[in-house]
């Protein structure tokens, strides 16, 4: 077994060799073997070390670094699946044969792809371009699923990523995850929120193609849903911030990454003086004409909610799954 990274582990066994490729001398050879990290996590339902028992990996030999226009071939490595029964559990597979990397003196690459083997509807080869998987959004937010693929780009048993021929696949989080909180205008009065929904959002299933970089969506622009929070709205406010948490972290939505421009938020709360109800009912916010929910983000909606008749400001908190930054909009 090899050594931990992060995550997940998998030491992998790969299978036979085409006999048209040139492979590193016999008393040379070294074998293609994988570990895996899953980009840090923190919803529960999220991919993560505890709940990623199964991929599947395809590989491709191109002459050279592999161009978006070119064509792939047949595939090195063909749809081979690798599972363990829990987290602590070495991975397995019934492929029994080895791969083994190209010679460096080929000047040949390898172009892997990896995604979890019960999420993806289908894999998909076109004649030219990279490979695409088809995934699902569950129209209800408690069902959602997240999504983690890897893809290593014109890999040698030389790069950076390769130590004693094992490669590091790193998966990362595809599509967008999103919450909800709110800053009490008034502080003063008592605060109770009870929905908060958005209107005309793209979902149904999406087409993802691992193109370079973080890949691209392809989605039907006629498969658009309401989405309706889970509302937990916490006691007190989140750990060095200004606001208060609507949601314990099984709530976020798990949706395509999309322009989000024009799309609109709706909540509904009341506020209190006492026993006395100041305000009840539901307020929209119109999302700005630069809205993006792209790749692998975390988007944090904080809604700073007036005591009675004023308008609802939002401040929006955007972060790739592991980094952290924020800027401030203001809705209209």
């Amino acid at each position: 077994m090899k050594k931990i990274l992060l995550a997940v582990t998998a030491a992998l066994a790969i299978t036979s060799c085409s006999q048209n490729e040139e492979f590193e001398a016999p008393n040379q050879q070294t074998k293609i073997d994988f570990t895996s990290v899953v980009r840090k996590a923190t919803r529960a339902t999220d991919t993560n070390s505890n709940n990623f028992l199964g991929f599947t990996v395809s590989s491709y030999i191109t002459d050279g670094d592999y161009s978006e226009t070119g064509a792939l071939g047949a595939a090195y490595m063909d749809g081979i699946s690798y599972t363990k029964d829990n987290a602590a559990a070495p991975w397995t597979t019934t492929d029994k044969g080895t791969y083994y990397w190209p010679s460096i003196s080929s000047g040949k690459k390898v172009q892997f792809f990896a995604y979890p083997t019960t999420e993806p509807t289908s894999y998909s080869l076109p004649s030219t371009g990279y490979p695409t998987i088809s995934f699902t959004v569950d129209g209800t937010p408690a069902n959602q699923k997240d999504l983690v693929v890897a893809h290593a780009t014109n890999v040698t048993s030389e790069s950076s990523k390769v130590a004693g021929g094992t490669l590091t696949l790193d998966f990362k989080h595809v599509l967008t995850r999103i919450n909800f909180a709110f800053i009490p205008d008034d502080p003063l009065l008592t605060y109770a929120v009870t929905a908060v929904s958005i209107a005309d959002i793209k979902g149904g299933t999406g087409k993802y193609s691992f193109n370079a970089g973080d890949g691209e969506w392809n989605l039907a622009a006629d498969a658009t849903s309401s989405y309706s929070y889970t509302v937990k709205q916490s006691a007190d406010k989140v750990e060095n911030k200004n606001y208060y948490s609507l949601a314990d972290t099984n709530a976020s939505w798990m949706l395509f990454p999309q322009e989000v421009n024009g799309k609109v938020i709706s909540i509904t709360y009341s506020t209190k003086q006492g026993t006395m109800e100041v305000f009840s009912g539901t307020k929209k916010v119109t999302l700005p004409s630069d809205a993006k929910w792209a790749v692998g983000q975390n988007v944090l909606y904080v809604l700073t909610l007036p005591a009675g008749a004023a308008k609802v400001g939002l401040n929006t908190e955007v972060s790739e799954w592991n980094t952290a930054d924020e800027k401030e909009e203001t809705a209209k």
